[in-house]
């Protein structure tokens, strides 16, 4: 299955089990009606951004935890070759819901889209949204010719070589599932954390993934579903933006007196 290109979640007449919010919506003129589900649209965005504030999906329920540990550096490299070291940050998906990322879409009078700008940020989002299995991703994955019991990683802080910062947690697994060799024989897990730095595990790691055959494996990635919002918040959403809607439709004199009753 190809990738999707945008995430669209969709408000019309029948989201709303309403009947004084159908009523409402049927004998709207369709410039207000429009308005309404944008200003609805724009408050689930909104609430979209609070899910990866507080790293819970829309129902609520924690996000299924990063594989690499909170504080921890990775390594990205640059145009020009060199590597730079980016730290984790503790929050995930932290740029998939910011509003420049965000658009909102009117169909027609009675639908509203929410969409991605970019189809390569969709495309992530979707993925995260959904989960990789669930949309038949895959991924490329090296052959690795060696095995790593995970239960003999032991220490997990940072460490240092000589005054430079050691090699990160998956570097040293990598080294030593491809079989880094040195000097004649293969070091354990805990030499490699103790002597190896860690721009010099990622040149090591980058020759040795080009002599080992790569598979096509299914995509791991677990859903965490962030973008959209619960029934009863979307119902809550629609009433806050139907007082407005009133205010807007009185006269001047009467609204005016309405948002000071209001809000006292």
């Amino acid at each position: 299955m190809s990738q999707p290109a945008d995430i669209a979640i969709n408000f019309s007449q029948i989201n709303f089990d309403s009947l004084n919010e159908i009523l409402f919506l049927t004998t709207l003129p369709a410039k207000l009606k429009r308005r309404y589900l944008g200003r609805l649209a724009r408050m689930v965005v909104k609430n979209s951004n609070e899910n990866i504030k507080t790293q819970k999906t829309v129902d609520g329920v924690p996000f299924h935890p990063r594989k690499m540990p909170q504080g921890q550096y990775k390594l990205r490299k640059k145009r020009d070759g060199s590597v730079k070291r980016v730290k984790t940050r503790p929050e995930m998906l932290w740029l998939l819901a910011r509003k420049k990322n965000l658009s909102v879409w009117h169909e027609d009078d009675d639908t509203v889209t929410i969409k991605y700008r970019k189809d390569g940020v969709g495309r992530v989002a979707a993925k995260h949204q959904y989960g990789g299995k669930a949309l038949g991703l895959s991924r490329k994955a090296p052959n690795y010719p060696f095995f790593l019991d995970p239960t003999k990683v032991g220490n997990l802080k940072p460490m240092r070589v000589n005054g430079e910062p050691g090699c990160t947690i998956s570097q040293a697994a990598m080294l030593y599932r491809l079989g880094f060799v040195y000097r004649g024989r293969r070091p354990d897990y805990r030499w490699i954390r103790e002597n190896i730095t860690r721009a010099k595990a990622a040149a090591i790691v980058e020759a040795l993934l080009k002599k080992v055959s790569w598979s096509n494996i299914p995509d791991g990635t677990p859903a965490r579903p962030f973008l959209g919002a619960r029934p009863e918040q979307i119902r809550a959403m629609g009433d806050t933006v139907m007082e407005n809607l009133y205010v807007d439709l009185m006269p001047r004199r009467l609204a005016a007196k309405f948002k000071f009753k209001y809000n006292n």
